[in-house]
Parts: C-alpha cells; structure tokens; sequence
C-alpha cells in the first residue's frame, strides 16, 4: 500500500465512536486449512491460496495491534471482498436497528467499495472516512472514491486535524453506528 492510514487518526476515530456508545464492528478476512472458500474462478484470491495465506487465528489473519477489537465489540471473519457477502452481519446489524454504515480500511478499491456497494443494495447508508482508507496507490484510491459517490449512493468525508468530519459532498446521514472495515 502506499498510501499510509494514520493509524492515531484511526484510533481516535475509533474512541470518539466507543464514547458516544456507538456500534463498532471490525472485520477482517481469513480462510479455513486448504482455503475450501476460495474457488478457481477467483483471480484475486489465488495468491493468498498458493501462499497458504490468510489462514484462521495465524499472523497474517490477525488484527495489527493498532486496531484490535476492544472487550464485547463485533468481530466478522469474512471470506472475501465484500463485509456483507457469506457472512451474518448484515442480520446483526438489521437487529439492532443499524441504518448507516460509516466504513474504513483495507483497500478501498475492493473490500471499501465491494462493501458500499452491497451495503446500498441492502438499503444502507454509507459514509466512507476517505482519509482512513487506503489502496495500492492513490490513483486506485481516489478513483474508486469518485466511483461511489455517483449518483450519490455514498457520502464521502475527511477528518480533518481537529477532529471534525468534514463530508465532501451534501448526504449528511445521522450516523446510528460506526462501522470500521478493517481488513490488515
């Protein structure tokens, strides 16, 4: 990745969120001995399968210290790009009442944008902390940034240095949850 996430900026995101009591959910992406989840018809997955990769509950499949999920918060494993697909959170968060979806990590041009997408469909709104995102490289960055704000599906925001979100566009939702995509 070249672009860096701030990690300080994430983790006071992530406090500010715990402070106000809102929901935090980490998810983050592992497979099973053999990687049974992935199939040949899956180009983006190949790599981690011939590395033996991305294993359950080994150090590539773990969460980097900076963002470890505190005591009691919702943790996902999933099994591919989007947080939504093949996993239960979508009916975790339906059941609590959870209609805006505040979205960060692990590379936006896939598992941000896979997971806004899905998250539309599923009548969501979404936000994406754009300055806690991170690509390949900028280019992938912001052009998938640009990708999901039309037709103004998602809103997109920036933390600036006091703290303050800063939404880049007019669809302000009243965050009920804050929904941190980590995929490390």
């Amino acid at each position: 990745m070249t672009r860096t996430i701030a990690e300080g900026l994430y983790k006071e995101e992530v406090t500010t969120a715990r402070g106000k009591g809102l929901l935090v959910v980490h998810v983050g992406v592992a497979f099973r001995p053999g990687h049974p989840e992935i199939g040949p018809g899956a180009p983006l997955f190949q790599g981690i399968k011939q590395a033996n990769a991305l294993l359950e509950s080994s150090w590539g499949a773990d969460f980097h210290p900076g963002v470890k999920p505190a005591q009691g918060e919702i943790v996902v494993i999933k099994r591919g790009v989007s947080a939504l697909a093949g996993t239960d959170l979508n009916a975790r968060l339906h059941s609590k009442g959870i209609n805006t979806l505040v979205l960060t990590g692990i590379a936006t041009n896939f598992v941000i944008e896979g997971t806004a997408r899905h998250a539309v469909d599923e009548g969501y709104q979404v936000v994406v902390l754009t300055d806690c995102c991170a690509s390949f490289n900028e280019q992938m960055h912001t052009c998938s940034l640009q990708i999901l704000s039309q037709p103004r599906s998602c809103a997109s925001t920036r933390v600036s240095s006091s703290g303050e979100s800063k939404h880049s566009d007019k669809m302000i939702p009243t965050p009920q949850s804050l929904f941190p995509v980590m995929v490390l």
